[in-house]
């Protein structure tokens, strides 16, 4: 195996300064390479998604409208995308007609992704008026959120959602179950990507 050299920034021109720009920079760059990952999976409206993650919400709404005019994304996942901007320029009646709809489209065929059914449980939930019938829609969201995610170890935080909802339900003992499996586990919740709850390593207080 070849040993990784050091390298010193005088060596290469780079200034403090210069290195504080690359390390603000990188969470971004990160991000970037995220959404070009994202490219080969079809359907996938990735400058959409690219311009939410900076809540840059009137350049993503024109990004989506390229992206539906061009039929690059499924109505189901158009629909997802629709309510993350309503709901980030704090338009919370529209995004909860989105997501509703989306969730009318659940399917194996709608091109929805773990990720795309975890936003929209979330939408339901922080947008909707807390009846029964929405809450049972968010459940369903973050229900198949889990299904559809393949990564090991499994998504925590979609897990911590789903928690969430059923106490709100009134499903104490189902949500204490699966925080209780989640704190065996030792499972990190990533703050990143938590959307509900208070988001804490599993029985360790931030």
């Amino acid at each position: 195996m070849h040993k990784l050299k050091s390298i010193d920034a005088r060596n290469i021109g780079l200034s403090l300064f210069d290195l504080s720009i690359i390390l603000r920079l990188f969470p971004l760059l990160l991000l970037s390479a995220i959404v070009l990952h994202a490219q080969e999976t079809p359907g996938f409206p990735d400058p959409v998604s690219l311009q939410i993650q900076m809540k840059n919400w009137n350049k993503a709404a024109r990004e989506l409208d390229m992206a539906e005019k061009h039929g690059r994304c499924k109505e189901a996942v158009c629909l997802t995308l629709h309510a993350r901007i309503a709901e980030g320029t704090g338009d919370r009646t529209q995004a909860l007609a989105y997501a509703r709809r989306a969730a009318a489209l659940f399917s194996p065929e709608s091109g929805l992704k773990a990720g795309d059914y975890n936003d929209i449980g979330a939408v339901l939930y922080r947008c909707g008026p807390g009846d029964p019938g929405t809450l049972k829609l968010a459940e369903t969201a973050f229900r198949r959120a889990d299904a559809v995610y393949k990564a090991v170890p499994c998504a925590s935080n979609i897990r911590i959602n789903l928690a969430t909802v059923l106490e709100a339900e009134g499903w104490t003992k189902e949500a204490k179950e699966i925080m209780a499996a989640l704190k065996a586990k030792g499972m990190l919740i990533n703050p990143q990507m938590a959307i509900l709850g208070d988001f804490q390593a599993p029985g360790r207080q931030r």
